[in-house]
């Protein structure tokens, strides 16, 4: 593998670099304080087609490489966007799901998302079936023309702007004995009958909505179907490899960001006739974590090569992910101890990230079940869960 940037890949650095110009930390502090969602930021984003980043020209996008992506998201977040990157992550998955596995169906939705900044999130988890995917309650039972829908599901997230959901139910095909083969996805309009939210409070990410959505007999037309009926799961895990390895490269960005404005306070901020950055107490903490996220970024980049070559990336996914969330929690403390007291300010943005980043320790998988993954898949030994 060759690290040096190519013309392209430099291309999406500069995209990241004018957009981190026009919408800097203090753009992200704002919207996270009053609680808004980041129109100007997803009008510049569809302006530039980046909706559509990795989704094939012949659909309609830009037809980028994954790892072009990882460069973007990750001088994006490094920028200042941080955790307000997650319409951006999922609108390029969700647009990859419905032209690989849509046989051409979706293609006004792809459209919608690419060109007119529509929303498409995410709706599997359920309260009682969080890592236990296949332990989904809701259901999905045939009627004339299509399915009903009947169910909860939480950790919605977007649920004052979203316009799509990616719905996962339990339909009766395919064996017991295995629980993936009865499991189908729904693509959802919003705007159908039946849909209610309640919206749920969280720590960080105050860019998006979160909550919980109640199915009540929702109409979903038989050509709304995703992939194959009863093969759900399979149109997911290819896309939540690659959810998790963006969000590996989120991370790394974060951790970066947090590290450059310590280490910049650190050069400035002067006691006892001398700036703390001289003091090893100070330099060795950032040294490492700095060199955490170097390591980190570098299998990052492997694991977004190895995507593009269509080799196997679950276990990869799983380390990356992992190590780029423990490198960045390490970051983050690094820098909340260098900037001292000053860390605990909202204008420093640190402890903004840290209420952002917490949501990487149990999603979008935990740090304990991509272990679990590593250690039966990766090492052979035997499974935990």
């Amino acid at each position: 593998m060759d690290f040096r940037l190519t013309e392209s890949e430099k291309d999406a650095v500069a995209v990241a670099n004018e957009l981190a110009r026009l919408f800097g930390p203090g753009y992200w502090l704002e919207k996270y304080e009053k609680q808004e969602f980041p129109l100007e930021f997803w009008r510049e984003v569809n302006k530039r087609k980046l909706n559509g980043y990795i989704t094939p020209k012949e659909a309609g996008g830009l037809g980028n490489s994954f790892l072009k992506f990882c460069l973007l998201v990750e001088r994006l977040a490094e920028g200042g966007a941080g955790f307000g990157l997650y319409s951006l992550i999922s609108n390029n998955l969700a647009s990859v799901i419905l032209h690989e596995h849509g046989k051409g169906k979706f293609k006004e939705v792809i459209k919608a998302i690419t060109d007119k900044a529509a929303l498409i999130g995410l709706a599997v988890t359920e309260e009682k079936s969080g890592s236990d995917v296949f332990a989904i309650k809701t259901t999905a039972k045939k009627t004339e023309g299509g399915f009903l829908l009947s169910g909860e599901k939480t950790f919605v997230n977007n649920i004052r702007h979203a316009d799509y959901y990616m719905v996962l139910a339990r339909t009766p095909q395919g064996q017991a004995e295995d629980r993936s083969r009865s499991l189908t996805l729904f693509l959802l309009n919003t705007s159908k009958e039946g849909i209610t939210f309640r919206e749920l409070k969280k720590m960080g990410m105050d860019y998006t909505s979160l909550g919980e959505m109640r199915l009540d007999n929702v109409y979903v037309e038989d050509n709304m179907v995703i992939g194959e009926l009863g093969n759900g799961w399979k149109a997911l895990t290819k896309a939540l490899n690659a959810d998790r390895i963006a969000y590996a490269a989120l991370a790394v960005g974060v951790g970066r960001m947090a590290l450059n404005i310590a280490i910049e306070h650190a050069k400035k901020r002067v006691v006892f006739n001398r700036p703390i950055g001289a003091n090893q107490g100070v330099q060795f903490p950032l040294a490492e974590a700095w060199t955490l996220l170097e390591a980190t970024w570098s299998h990052v980049l492997k694991a977004a090569w190895m995507y593009d070559s269509g080799e196997r990336t679950d276990v990869e996914a799983c380390m990356v992910k992992y190590s780029a969330t423990e490198a960045m929690f390490k970051s983050l403390r690094a820098a909340m101890t260098a900037l001292g007291g000053h860390g605990y300010l909202r204008s420093f943005h640190v402890e903004r990230l840290i209420r952002d980043s917490w949501i990487l320790a149990s999603g979008p998988i935990s740090q304990e079940l991509a272990l679990a993954y590593i250690a039966s898949r990766g090492l052979g030994l035997p499974r935990s869960f």
